[in-house]
């Protein structure tokens, strides 16, 4: 009978420490971050996560990169309108074009939207491109 007192103790102190370990783990990932970012929910959608990376440091620098197959709605569209995305092409003037082309997979998509966002320092910027052909969502933030 001890036993199992202990044990049912035991038992109430670890349920929160295991409930907040696995809220820590679920706000990384994809559907977590395209969320919280973007306004994007996923989880209403059929969607293919084709790629994830998601690596950062203790003092802020790092990247994500986030790649899904999925077919946004209008409403989805327009959300990101509103957070400043512009249509496709992607200028030609775009310093990294080629790079993020490259790191997308995405070529000379002309159906869709983007946002970019230059930092401070050349490596460092933040951009979303959705080409509604391939039906392709990237997202890729790099800080350094």
């Amino acid at each position: 009978m001890v036993i199992m007192k202990r044990f049912f103790y035991l038992l109430l102190l670890a349920l929160p420490l295991l409930a907040s370990c696995m809220r820590l783990f679920e706000e990384r990932t994809p559907e977590y971050i395209m969320s919280k970012v973007w306004g994007i929910d996923l989880w209403n959608y059929e969607y293919n996560v084709c790629s994830f990376k998601d690596e950062w440091c203790p003092n802020g620098d790092g990247m994500t990169e986030i790649k899904v197959e999925v077919e946004l709605t209008a409403d989805d569209i327009e959300r990101l309108m509103s957070k400043g995305a512009g249509p496709l092409p992607l200028p030609a003037s775009m310093g990294n074009k080629s790079h993020l082309e490259d790191s997308s997979g995405i070529y000379n998509a002309s159906d869709g939207i983007y946002f970019y966002k230059q930092y401070t320092q050349e490596p460092e910027c933040l951009f979303l491109m959705y080409d509604r052909e391939s039906k392709v969502l990237y997202y890729y933030i790099f800080i350094m």
